[in-house]
């Protein structure tokens, strides 16, 4: 999964992730039918932007996920961000989406970490001990022949 924290030039993004915090605002870089749209479904849906509060919603614009981190004071609880990077990054990733752009309402130095290290958990996955996926379309091509054929001779 790409992710990135601002809008690129020409980039089209399958999926934005936006923490946050009570009072809801948005990114100046939406444009106002979409911030509008996005209010209105706040509103609809009883989005708050509390702690451990999430939303998802698909539109033909992308896939947007919010999460909520509560109170905004002068430094965000690490914890608190990183599992609403982990939050965004996992229904991002479930969705089948490869492109994430995120927003946060604060990104200094550690709470950029803290979020970096939630959307690292969302993606990994421990797989030394899986086999590959086995190819079964030709075992089952392989049935269907066989049944086709035995309702001829049958």
């Amino acid at each position: 999964m790409n992710i990135f924290s601002k809008n690129e030039a020409n980039q089209k993004f399958a999926a934005h992730g936006f923490l946050l915090d009570k009072n809801l605002s948005l990114p100046s870089q939406l444009d106002n039918a979409l911030a509008t749209k996005l209010m209105t479904i706040f509103s609809a849906e009883q989005f708050k932007g509390l702690e451990d509060e999430f939303l998802t919603v698909p539109t033909e614009d992308g896939l947007f996920v919010f999460a909520g981190i509560g109170e905004k004071s002068e430094n965000f609880d690490t914890d608190t961000l990183r599992i609403a990077a982990y939050k965004i990054a996992r229904a991002v990733a479930e969705s089948g989406r490869d492109n994430l752009e995120l927003f946060a309402p604060c990104l200094d130095n550690t709470s950029s970490l803290a979020m970096a290290e939630g959307v690292a958990l969302a993606n990994y996955r421990f797989n030394k001990y899986k086999s590959a996926p086995k190819d079964n379309k030709e075992k089952f091509k392989e049935l269907l022949n066989a049944l086709r054929m035995e309702k001829h001779f049958t």
